[in-house]
């Protein structure tokens, strides 16, 4: 099944009077802000802005990051892929991170429980990511598979596809029913259901 794809370039924390000033932030797009405090640096929050909106004008409005001592860095986030982003693009990437890494962004109390969404995607992060994952793919996420990745992920189907591809190695089994990626080992034929219904508790 393939991945539609959203890529995010992360320009260079910027402290967040330099990233208020900076033309980089009189646009739409993305927003990582982190606080330094003595000699380290904690996530805090993951924004937007979408449609009339810009970068700056949202963070000139987050007056509470006044309470935090220490110094406020802001990443610039632009999606490079696709090309021309509408706003529905910039919150799914954004409802995709914050659900994969709430529990970073502890100043964020939306998105992190819930993924609304008419289309999965994979997120890729690249440049100064810090504490995001580079790859984040929300159909791993068993509650948003979709029906047909399930029954292919299902261990019947594995066995099924092991007992009949002729090439037992690495063959196409996608994951687990933990939703972990699978590396198939090179076993002997006779071996092959073996393997598999000791590797999933399966019964004949």
């Amino acid at each position: 099944m393939r991945d539609k794809i959203i890529r995010i370039n992360w320009n260079k924390a910027l402290s967040l009077e330099d990233a208020i000033e900076s033309d980089l932030s009189n646009t739409q797009g993305l927003y990582y802000i982190s606080r330094v405090f003595g000699s380290k640096e904690t996530s805090l929050y993951l924004g937007i802005a979408t449609q009339h909106n810009t970068i700056r004008n949202r963070l000139k409005s987050h007056n509470w990051l006044n309470q935090y001592r220490g110094r406020i860095y802001v990443r610039l986030g632009h999606i490079i892929y696709p090309k021309n982003p509408d706003a529905s693009i910039i919150d799914h990437a954004e409802s995709a991170i914050l659900y994969e890494q709430g529990d970073v962004f502890f100043e964020n109390t939306s998105k992190t429980k819930s993924y609304s969404y008419t289309d999965l995607y994979r997120i890729e992060n690249e440049g100064d990511i810090f504490e995001l994952k580079p790859r984040i793919r929300m159909h791993d996420h068993e509650e948003y598979a979709s029906e047909t990745e399930k029954m292919w992920n299902h261990p019947a189907s594995l066995l099924y596809r092991w007992r009949n591809d002729p090439n037992p190695v690495r063959t196409s089994g996608k994951g687990h029913p933990d939703g972990k990626k699978l590396e198939i080992r090179k076993i002997a034929e006779e071996d092959r259901e073996e393997y598999l219904r000791e590797r999933f508790g399966l019964k004949d």
